[in-house]
């Protein structure tokens, strides 16, 4: 898997999360890219805790979040991760990120959390107001793999 900074070549991006339905949407984003001959840009965000806050267990680092991002891929994709393969851990707002990693994309893949209020607005809703490519929002409800 490369990690280059070649974010401006044609390629699908997917924001993962280590969540379910960010797994859904990386299986998304592989046949995406596979039907259209180019590369997955697999894009994590992370934050630090704000000062104070009191998190159970250990605060994530950008070393953390890489190691788990790559654990993530790997138990979703298996054999099956095209070679080519960029992954990213940027720290940041989750949608900030992700625009920003939809400049010059083809499209930009998320998946839909379900536990989204009118309160809570998802990340995939407010990428859709603001993202510069296509977006694929993935829901959680089937797999076909």
């Amino acid at each position: 898997m490369a990690s280059s900074h070649t974010s401006t070549m044609a390629r699908v991006v997917v924001g993962v999360d280590g969540s379910a339905q960010s797994r859904l949407a990386l299986l998304a984003a592989v046949d995406l890219a596979a039907a259209a001959g180019v590369r997955v840009h697999v894009v994590e965000a992370w934050q630090r805790p704000a000062t104070g806050s009191k998190l159970p267990g250990e605060a994530p680092t950008a070393g953390r979040v890489r190691r788990d991002l790559e654990a993530t891929v790997e138990a979703t994709l298996g054999p099956n991760c095209p070679p080519d393969t960029q992954m990213s851990v940027i720290e940041g707002d989750p949608v900030a990120v992700l625009v920003r990693a939809s400049r010059g994309a083809l499209n930009l893949v998320v998946g839909a959390h379900d536990h989204a209020t009118t309160t809570h607005r998802s990340v995939a809703v407010d990428i859709l107001d603001h993202a510069a490519c296509p977006v694929t929002v993935v829901s959680g409800a089937t797999s076909n793999r």
